[in-house]
């Protein structure tokens, strides 16, 4: 009875801590510079979702020095109390609190909606006053070429829930500041650039002397954002031979992605008609293994019934294709 007890009580504890915070991710991508994996979130209606977004952030920016065009390499400071989704709550909120909007919570990471694979840092952002903000900082590696780039990446865990279905797709603003070791550029004639080792990423808000005296910011603040796309939960399934299906966008812009898992190996048939009944698509997807498929297709503007058919398997969603 008490090696019960305590088989019971460690079960609770891991459930507790299996709940108890959204948990830092661990960044494992090979992204080109500038793009998300998934390059967009797709949330169901009141389900609560917790999913890692792996990101790469730009390698180099082509800027204009007396002009010369050359290319820099910054490092990237994520403004993480400036995450807001456009739509505040009214599509997207914290997981578990459907009247919180999904934020980062730089008082306690955990609790927040958005939990970066970084700590987040008080660090200096401009002179005046001085203002303080709370950022994530990513290094610029260096040693990058044309053919492998080496951009600075990361990944975030979103614990989110769906709210109500957007009508196209809500979006996550990013505020980022892209700030330069100034030991890897030089104004002298031609200027230039450099992919350096081992960036400074301390200071914030570095200056660099210019050649005809003074000194010049070497920083600037741009901004990124991030699609996030919520559905109502239409689909089902019938019987057991298929074991998930995704179809995204949805709404979509002319292409569907769609993503179905078997649990055997099965032929599969993919049609799709109106809400009247008028079959606009139909393919023979061939037999497919057990496991994952996918499958790209092309649907004019409309309003959309898609069926998948596996060994006696029935899924359908209506999707939404808009222009």
């Amino acid at each position: 009875m008490r090696n019960w007890i305590f088989v019971c009580l460690g079960m609770v504890g891991a459930l507790l801590r299996a709940q108890s915070g959204c948990t830092p991710c661990t960044v494992s991508n090979s992204l080109a510079p500038g793009t998300f994996d998934p390059p967009f979130l797709t949330l169901q209606v009141g389900q609560d979702t917790e999913v890692v977004i792996q990101f790469a952030l730009p390698e180099d920016i082509r800027v204009d020095v007396a002009g010369f065009a050359i290319s820099i390499y910054p490092n990237f400071a994520v403004f993480v109390d400036s995450l807001r989704m456009d739509g505040g709550n009214s599509y997207v909120s914290l997981r578990g609190n459907p009247s919180v909007a999904p934020s980062y919570n730089s008082a306690n990471p955990a609790a927040g909606a958005l939990r970066f694979d970084q700590p987040h840092r008080y660090k200096q952002v401009r002179d005046a006053t001085p203002q303080y903000e709370n950022v994530v900082v990513y290094q610029n590696p260096g040693g990058g070429t044309s053919t492998n780039p080496t951009p600075p990446r990361g990944c975030v865990r979103a614990c989110v829930r769906g709210v109500s279905p957007t009508p196209t797709a809500d979006t996550l603003r990013i505020l980022l500041r892209a700030f330069v070791d100034t030991s890897s550029i030089s104004l002298g004639f031609p200027p230039s650039g450099r992919d350096i080792n081992n960036k400074d990423t301390t200071n914030l808000m570095p200056r660099i002397n210019s050649p005809i005296g003074g000194s010049v910011p070497a920083w600037v603040d741009t901004s990124t954002k991030y699609a996030v796309r919520v559905v109502d939960q239409t689909s089902v399934i019938v019987q057991g031979c298929i074991r998930e299906v995704k179809i995204m966008p949805n709404p979509a812009m002319g292409v569907a992605y769609l993503r179905y898992a078997l649990n055997q190996q099965a032929q599969v048939e993919l049609r799709v008609v109106t809400p009247a009944g008028q079959e606009v698509l139909r393919e023979n997807l061939g037999e497919r293994p057990a496991g994952e498929s996918d499958y790209f297709f092309y649907l004019p503007t409309g309003l959309y019934v898609v069926e998948l058919k596996a060994q006696g398997s029935v899924f359908r969603q209506r999707l939404v294709v808009v222009e």
